[in-house]
């Protein structure tokens, strides 16, 4: 490449006489090279010219030389100091450089109009311009126009300046993470991106790719673990030169935790869960049925227990984590898990109810809770109450004597009394009892109803009595009280 152009061209001389003038002459020499920034073109414009004829104009004097660029903006005025002799004898004189700034790295080509004015100055007849003796004139210009100048071997610019690198995408306004799991955004800028500016970007990143771009104010970098930190290293370079190498290091966003939710059995009243992460919590909820937020373990795993429900109805559990700092405090959610609780114990049938046998009740439980039966009787105003801790299964209610004693004075004049019947589930909570079961106690006098004297003492007996057939039967004694009504006896 060219370090500078140089070109020498005589000037046009104009005269506001006539006749010949191949006595004074005038040639300008230009070299064209950069600036000291390389960012425009420096022109440098020396002259020299010479008489060997008669000017009526002596001493020094400044003159002006103007320098227009043709199709750019820029005109330069410059004064410029001649001096020359009335009686010229071929002496030459030189003057310079002129100098100016023009163009940029786009303009390969520059066409240049000099003017060296003369008519700054007064001739001897008064007028402007230098006067000319032979033919009464003044000499007024020397031009040289549409002197152009081919620049394509000069290289104007300057290596671009080391760039600074930024994070582009970051996470919580951290600098050193991205908020992308999987990509870099990598912001580029430099205080000088050097001349000319169609420089690159070359990059490369820990993880062994590469690339080259064309300018820009960032670029990505793609297919990336979460996680993991990467160290990309950045350089500019134009065809002057490349800039020094930065680095920047930035780690990619976690994903989110992991989470499980399992349901590890259910109760009466309440669901045993347990879950685990695949990172650490620093936080962690449970909600039941859209309900508020409940505070539960922290680590990567715990357990739970949803409580206080119903019997038999089904419940949606949602949990909720939160990572630890070290992993970006991300939060997730799992979907919802739903688990029906265990219903409550249910009789699910009752035995022949005759009075003095056993009863025979079948109970049916989901649950191990404890369970309580009560059985009872009504008549007479009367209403005898049994409670019996019961297990699942059958129970058989055997009464005592005590009992069948209680019973035996609810019934009225006939020989059916209602018997009752109501099973309770104990929960944690609170009590769950079944829905109560009515039966009808039959008295069919197989049980020991009356009183004999054996010894001097009361035992109790049963009665028979012979019917038509003389074929005994068992019985039910009655008398009549003092007011004449009749009464079972006992």
């Amino acid at each position: 490449m060219a370090t500078n152009v140089t070109q020498t061209a005589a000037a046009t001389m104009t005269c506001t006489g006539s006749g010949s003038h191949n006595w004074f002459f005038c040639n300008f020499t230009c070299t064209i090279k950069p600036n000291a920034e390389q960012t425009k073109y420096q022109v440098d414009v020396t002259g020299e010219w010479w008489n060997n004829g008669r000017l009526d104009w002596s001493g020094d004097c400044d003159f002006i030389a103007r320098f227009h660029v043709t199709d750019l903006p820029d005109e330069q005025v410059k004064k410029v100091r001649l001096k020359t002799e009335v009686h010229g004898t071929g002496a030459r004189y030189t003057f310079g450089p002129l100098s100016f700034e023009t163009g940029s790295a786009k303009d390969k080509t520059i066409t240049l109009n000099i003017d060296l004015d003369l008519t700054v100055t007064t001739g001897t007849n008064g007028k402007p311009g230098i006067y000319h003796l032979s033919d009464k004139g003044n000499i007024t210009h020397f031009r040289k126009n549409n002197w152009t100048f081919d620049l394509s071997e000069i290289q104007l610019g300057n290596k671009p300046a080391t760039p600074t690198l930024t994070n582009n995408n970051k996470y919580n306004n951290n600098a050193g993470i991205s908020a992308s799991t999987n990509s870099l955004t990598i912001g580029v800028s430099s205080s000088d991106w050097g001349k000319p500016d169609n420089g690159k970007i070359f990059w490369s990143c820990s993880n062994g790719t590469k690339g080259e771009l064309e300018k820009t104010s960032q670029f990505n970098i793609n297919g990336l673990s979460p996680g993991t930190s990467y160290t990309v290293t950045v350089y500019l370079k134009n065809t002057i030169g490349s800039s020094e190498s930065a680095s920047i290091t930035i780690r990619t966003r976690h994903n989110p935790p992991k989470l499980t939710l399992t349901i590890d059995s259910v109760d009466l009243e309440k669901i045993n869960l347990s879950w685990t992460s695949d990172k650490d919590l620093a936080d962690a909820q449970y909600q039941v049925d859209g309900g508020s937020w409940i505070k539960t373990g922290t680590g990567k795993s715990g357990t739970f227990t949803a409580k206080w429900f119903n019997p038999k109805t089904t419940h949606t559990i949602v949990f909720w984590g939160r990572s630890t700092a070290t992993y970006d405090s991300l939060e997730t959610y799992t979907e919802g898990k739903s688990a029906t609780t265990l219903d409550r114990a249910h009789i699910t049938s009752i035995g022949d109810c005759t009075f003095g046998l056993a009863i025979k009740i079948n109970i049916a439980s989901e649950s191990a809770k404890p369970l309580q039966l009560e059985i009872w009787t009504e008549g007479n105003g009367l209403s005898p109450r049994f409670t019996f801790d019961v297990p699942k299964g059958t129970f058989t209610f055997n009464p005592t004597q005590d009992q069948l004693d209680k019973m035996y004075k609810c019934y009225p004049k006939s020989n059916e009394v209602p018997i009752k019947f109501l099973l309770t589930t104990k929960g944690e909570w609170k009590n769950w009892p079944d829905e109560q079961q009515n039966k009808t106690l039959l008295l069919t006098g197989i049980a020991k109803t009356q009183h004999v004297g054996v010894n001097n003492s009361a035992r109790r007996c049963q009665v028979w009595w012979g019917d038509e057939n003389n074929t005994p039967r068992r019985a039910v004694s009655w008398v009549g009280d003092s007011s004449n009504n009749s009464r079972r006896t006992i």
